[in-house]
């Protein structure tokens, strides 16, 4: 083991003499992809084509940061992820299909998993919010600022690479959608209305604020929110195994979006989602695991739309990013007409929801 708090391979020589060749056994690395692309680790490993590479959610290593440890040499070499194209970043999704070649067909689509049994069908309900008045102001200032930024890097061509402060921008703009005051109150009065005893709900947010806001109201309902975070002050473990045998409601961030297996959850409510469809494909996918007596999940979603369209044009890209997410989840949910008001919406202002939102980007600052 390397990373996760596992130090032993630093030891002189341990790294090395357990990936060399020729000593008769068959031997495993696991490593974070944190620690995997760390000088340390890349100048410990015996590398050759002896060695076997699998990288699981394959996307991450795409990153400046993560895909130094492509470098490493090997024979054979497989990635999995069910999203391995990463957002707004062709350069970082280069690399990984430069590395471990083209997808594997054949492809397996939502339903494909849904008809196989692997997983249950699904209820969305999409529930239309919108910006307050500071909330706009500052969407606008943003959008002013970012346009800015996107004329200075133009060429005489009229294109240009994103710079890192337009960026940077664009991120700081999508979490003002993200973190919409309005989400917390909109979630608490369906909680409150709909959950049940003995139902599993699992409450995304966009950050602690969010979280502690939504934990704040839940209470005050009367009601007993578990939270689940990276900087919680509990046991994050218990919380988890607590929720896992007596369900409740669990408020959480984003470090439930990888590698934590709930699959009792019953329904899920999103206050924050990226654009990015790796997120929420890997949200639904999480809330629509198979279960002893599981058959169907319920899930809420907070769409953010401008008030007035015309009024705050600036706003239309976000609303077509947030259509173009929620039309995702609603037209493999099993009530087809919870995207019918939003089609309705995308039709009266004129756009174009068949084609992907460049709205959003890989962010990996996000905090969990």
């Amino acid at each position: 083991m390397a990373g996760g708090g596992h130090g032993k391979w630093r030891e002189r020589g341990r790294l090395r003499s357990h990936t060399s060749p020729g000593l008769g056994m068959n031997r495993v690395v696991v490593a974070t992809m944190q620690t995997a692309s760390t000088d340390a680790f890349i100048n410990g490993v015996s590398q050759g084509d002896h060695l076997l590479i699998i990288a699981d959610e394959i996307h991450q290593i795409g990153s400046p940061k993560n895909s130094r440890a492509l470098v490493i040499r090997s024979g054979a070499c497989l990635g999995l992820s069910a999203t391995p194209v990463r957002y707004g970043d062709p350069e970082g999704t280069q690399r990984i299909f430069d590395r471990f070649g083209p997808v594997i067909p054949p492809k397996i689509t939502l339903q494909d998993a849904i008809a196989s049994g692997r997983l249950v069908n699904y209820e969305y309900f999409p529930h239309v919010v919108h910006l307050d008045d500071d909330e706009s102001a500052h969407w606008k200032n943003l959008t002013k600022q970012i346009s800015f930024e996107l004329a200075k890097s133009k060429n005489k061509e009229g294109s240009g690479a994103l710079t890192d402060k337009a960026k940077m921008m664009l991120i700081q703009r999508s979490r003002i959608a993200k973190r919409a005051r309005v989400k917390t109150g909109l979630a608490t009065g369906v909680i409150k209305r709909e959950f049940q005893e003995g139902q599993s709900w699992l409450v995304y947010c966009e950050d602690s604020g969010q979280l502690d806001e939504m934990l704040i109201k839940l209470r005050e309902q009367g009601l007993r929110p578990l939270e689940y975070h990276s900087n919680m002050s509990g046991d994050k473990v218990e919380a988890l195994n607590w929720f896992k045998k007596f369900g409740g409601i669990l408020v959480s961030i984003k470090c439930l979006d990888e590698g934590v297996d709930i699959p009792a959850v019953s329904h899920a409510f999103i206050l924050a989602s990226s654009q990015n469809p790796r997120q929420f494909i890997q949200r639904r996918g999480r809330v629509l695991r198979k279960s002893p007596g599981k058959e169907l999940a319920v899930i809420h979603d907070a769409i953010v739309v401008p008030v007035d369209p015309e009024s705050e044009s600036d706003q239309i890209s976000l609303l077509k990013a947030e259509l173009i997410r929620a039309l995702e989840f609603a037209n493999s949910a099993l009530n087809r007409g919870a995207g019918s008001d939003l089609r309705r919406i995308a039709l009266e202002m004129g756009l174009d929801i068949t084609h992907e939102s460049d709205a959003a980007l890989e962010d990996e600052s996000e905090e969990e």
